[in-house]
């Protein structure tokens, strides 16, 4: 129900926009730009912008120079934009930060809705929206949005154990068998023990660099001479 009030919202709010022209930097980049004209030409992927260049490409294959489908395209990301917004507060109202200020249902039920409908009503977005070119900037911020949703939720979900498979995460952590244990018992019992955060630095030591000769060793310092 919160989406289709963000999604009603803002398609009103732009309704007017459909049938705005091309301006400024949209000439060089769409009308003048004969790479848009062949989708064989988009591949292989090169260049700056090029997912935005793409779709530049797919509005013009589907309704050539006619700006509806443009701002039909830039307004969809938009909307996609404010989903994301909607989404990325919801579960910042479940870390555990958060929860533990003990903020009231109310706050927890329209907060999300509010922050939504402020980052796709606000008329600082209109630029990125109307101006066709700067779908740019929308994609840029769909892209960002949804990485740091995924990463939220990513720390949200409980705790797992390791896989069979990789229980021995760096070969740096193997040792030789030693009395009657195995290679895999030691890798198992240091596995747990670097979750834990206690591997000493000895076992991940790395090899020591060759010394160029007169430079002092490890725990020298050089003696100035006197002259």
């Amino acid at each position: 129900m919160a989406l289709l009030v963000i999604a009603a919202a803002t398609v009103l709010v732009y309704s007017n926009t459909f049938d705005a022209p091309f301006h400024f930097d949209d000439f060089p980049n769409i009308v003048e730009n004969a790479r848009l004209r062949n989708l064989v030409d988009m591949w292989p992927p090169s260049g700056g912008r090029y997912l935005g260049y793409l779709s530049f490409s797919l509005n013009y294959q589907l309704a050539g120079l006619r700006v509806f489908g443009f701002h039909a395209t830039n307004l969809l990301i938009h909307l996609c934009n404010g989903a994301l917004v909607f989404w990325l507060t919801s579960l910042t109202l479940r870390t555990p930060s958060v929860q533990a200020m003990e903020a009231s249902p109310l706050i927890r039920r329209y907060l999300p809705l509010t922050a939504a409908l402020l980052f796709a009503l606000h008329p600082v977005q209109t630029q990125a929206v109307t101006f066709i070119v700067q779908r740019f900037t929308s994609l840029a911020t769909l892209f960002y949005l949804l990485s740091v949703a995924l990463f939220v939720r990513a720390r949200l979900q409980p705790p797992r154990g390791p896989s069979p498979r990789g229980r021995v995460g760096l070969p740096v952590l193997r040792r030789h068998r030693r009395g009657g244990g195995s290679d895999e018992h030691e890798g198992d019992r240091l596995h747990a023990a670097a979750r834990r955060g206690r591997v000493r630095a000895s076992v991940l030591r790395f090899p020591e660099a060759p010394r160029v000769a007169g430079t002092p060793g490890p725990g020298r310092r050089c003696s100035s001479s006197s002259g």
